[in-house]
């Protein structure tokens, strides 16, 4: 049977932010990972000259297809990144979570409503599974 959306929220990348003022953005990455142990990360930011984790990822993605020690490198930036990430985890922050966010989750969002979000962690999704409105 197909279910058809009633209304369709697009959250932009910033949402996060707005709920967590504390997260960074994707833009303050390179910054803030490697002030808290990110050493790999902080190597690569150098090698590649750059600020932006997205160039810098995909770098290493197409530098760790020929290259074993660059793919352990990699590894260890994945690590580095979930390390870094794991404090925004929703059971983690979840007496941080501001009143808005559960009310548009028990309050806004209706049966067949569909989301958008142009996010790349789970935030939203931790929180919907929280206050139980989380669907396929």
């Amino acid at each position: 049977m197909e279910t058809k959306s009633e209304t369709i929220f697009l959250l932009g990348a910033g949402f996060t932010k707005a709920a967590i003022p504390q997260s960074p953005l994707n833009t303050e990455l390179l910054e803030a990972i490697p002030k808290e142990g990110g050493s790999t990360l902080a190597k690569y930011k150098n090698k590649y000259e750059t600020n932006d984790i997205e160039k810098l990822l995909t770098q290493l993605d197409l530098e760790a297809t020929e290259n074993n020690e660059i793919r352990k490198d990699s590894y260890a930036i994945n690590v580095e990144i979930s390390s870094y990430f794991s404090k925004f985890r929703f059971s983690e922050i979840n007496s941080d979570i501001p009143s808005w966010l559960e009310t548009f989750a028990l309050n806004v969002l209706n049966q067949n409503d569909s989301i958008v979000c142009l996010n790349y962690d789970c935030l939203l999704e931790g929180a919907l599974d929280n206050f139980g409105v989380w669907s396929r």
